[in-house]
């Protein structure tokens, strides 16, 4: 060894093997005392509990309702279905975003009941220029005091985009777009 240069040395396997040995047999021995030879209960089925739901206690859906013309005024229908007591729901769009609100910033709905559904008709602005865009929406309400906000978007496609039919495994027929990066 020269002047403070450390040389790294390989750990003699049998020194890393008592090591290991006088650490676990002591705290297998521990279990043992402490739990002894029973096995744990069994929990009952109805306290277990699938905490991986994430399904959002509302769904929000926008479709159009008029033709998509760039630099023109689009209305767009934004439904709201609760599926728990929601209060004090709003419907906006979002800024800054590449489409701008005319008249109607937001709509206020209120209070939705467990499956009940209520829409709000936004009108805005769409951009000149016949890129394709999303135009974002957001839905903002309360449950049990606690805020809540869900996006939902609207694809602005001026032109057919070429597409082919596939058939589900379940029969269903469906329209295949080939994906791409949009912005």
């Amino acid at each position: 060894m020269a002047l403070g240069v450390r040389v790294w040395k390989r750990p003699n396997p049998v020194r890393l093997t008592i090591l290991m040995a006088s650490v676990l047999i002591p705290a297998a021995a521990l279990a043992v005392l402490l739990h002894g030879d029973r096995a744990p209960d069994p929990v009952p089925a109805r306290a277990v509990r699938d905490a991986a739901d994430v399904a959002f206690p509302f769904d929000v859906r926008v479709t159009p309702l008029d033709p998509l013309r760039p630099g023109r005024r689009l209305r767009a229908r934004v439904e709201v279905i609760s599926r728990r007591l929601l209060d004090e729901v709003t419907v906006s769009v979002p800024r800054p975003g590449p489409v701008s609100p005319v008249d109607n910033p937001g709509a206020r709905l209120g209070l939705l009941r467990a499956g009940e559904m209520r829409s709000a008709v936004v009108t805005i602005t769409l951009p000149p220029g016949r890129d394709r865009r999303t135009v974002d929406f957001q839905v903002r309400g309360e449950i049990d005091g606690l805020p809540l906000v869900r996006g939902a978007s609207l694809n602005l496609v001026y032109e057919p985009e070429p597409s082919r039919i596939v058939v589900a495994p379940d029969g269903r027929r469906i329209h295949e777009v080939p994906a791409r990066r949009i912005g």
